[in-house]
């Protein structure tokens, strides 16, 4: 289980370190004049992101092996190249962002625009006056033109009678009548047309906010959208930078922890051996035979001068070199004086 984890760990932190490159990569490339440059200046970007995410692993080994010198030097270059990348990838999460957000606005501006224009025509087809349909007008007005009057007055130039006065003062209501409904058919479809629009940019989410996050953050914390952006955009470029530059280190130092912890160092069994061997065996002393002093046994026999040696001292004799001594040895007893005959000592 620990080796499992291990490697889930270490595959997370490697996803950081591509995801970390291929930011400060887009980035960086974007910002060179030519496409050569661009290519240069993204090069330096992955270089420095992947120096970055083995040199937290390379100070950690400094530490551990006190090179202080090292570590003072591979911390101020630690510190270079993080500032590096999170400015990377900062750029690239507000561009991104930006991208993203700039597309729902614009269609946002245009369903504004549309609803706007769709009133207007409205306003304008509700102040037309009353009229009929287009086909209905062009029946009647085909109608009166088969009359005689219509050709008589030339058609209505010449006003000659009073019956033909009133018959093109008909004709001419006709013509408002068929110039409100052209209007009108006009308006409806451009009307039409709008809300075919509208209800498409709907469907592709045009009625929501452009970035609902920001706008939701905005209003519990009392911020101004943008400034609830530029946050995020820096929360997600520090935490990519973060991952990238110490994925790798926390991944592998905790899987060699597990390691040590798992096997014990070669000196302490080294020590705990030595412990057992130098530990004296309370059972091989209790019936390992006892020696007596030898010096002892000297010093006894000058002072009795004639008499022989003690039972003790003689078995010191019979016994034979490279027995162990007990910790506790016999003292010799003591000379008993030699009585004469007379029975003085």
């Amino acid at each position: 289980m620990p080796k499992l984890l291990t490697v889930i760990a270490i595959t997370a932190a490697i996803v950081l370190v591509a995801a970390s490159a291929s930011m400060n990569f887009l980035f960086a490339s974007s910002l060179g004049r030519t496409a050569l440059e661009g290519s240069i200046l993204g090069a330096v970007a992955v270089g420095v992101d992947m120096l970055k995410a083995v040199l937290a692993i390379f100070l950690g080994y400094a530490a551990r092996q006190q090179r202080w010198l090292f570590v003072a030097i591979g911390s101020a270059a630690f510190v270079l190249f993080s500032t590096l990348s999170l400015a990377a990838a900062f750029g690239f999460t507000a561009t991104n962002r930006q991208a993203a957000i700039a597309g729902h606005e614009r269609g946002n501006q245009r369903l504004a625009e549309l609803e706007r224009r769709i009133g207007e025509l409205q306003s304008k087809l509700r102040g037309l006056p009353t009229h009929r349909i287009l086909a209905l007008v062009d029946a009647e007005f085909d109608a009166k033109r088969v009359d005689a009057r219509w050709l008589t007055s030339r058609e209505c130039a010449a006003l000659t009678t009073a019956r033909v006065r009133e018959f093109c003062e008909g004709i001419a209501l006709l013509r408002s009548e068929r110039i409100a409904a052209v209007e009108s058919a006009r308006l409806e479809q451009l009307i039409s047309e709008h809300e075919t629009e509208i209800g498409e940019l709907r469907k592709a989410g045009g009625d929501v906010a452009a970035d609902p996050q920001a706008r939701s953050m905005a209003q519990v914390l009392g911020l101004s959208e943008l400034e609830v952006r530029r946050g995020l955009s820096a929360l997600l470029a520090l935490v990519v930078e973060v991952g990238s530059a110490l994925g790798v280190y926390i991944a592998l130092g905790h899987g060699i922890q597990m390691q040590r912890d798992a096997r014990p160092d070669t000196a302490s069994r080294a020590t705990a051996l030595t412990s057992d061997e130098t530990k004296p065996d309370h059972r091989s002393l209790a019936e390992a035979p006892v020696v007596p002093d030898v010096s002892r046994c000297e010093v006894s026999q000058q002072a009795t001068h004639e008499q022989g040696p003690s039972a003790d001292c003689a078995s010191s004799e019979a016994a034979r070199p490279g027995v162990a001594v007990s910790v506790r040895h016999r003292r010799s007893p003591r000379a008993t004086p030699i009585r004469g005959s007379n029975g003085s000592g």
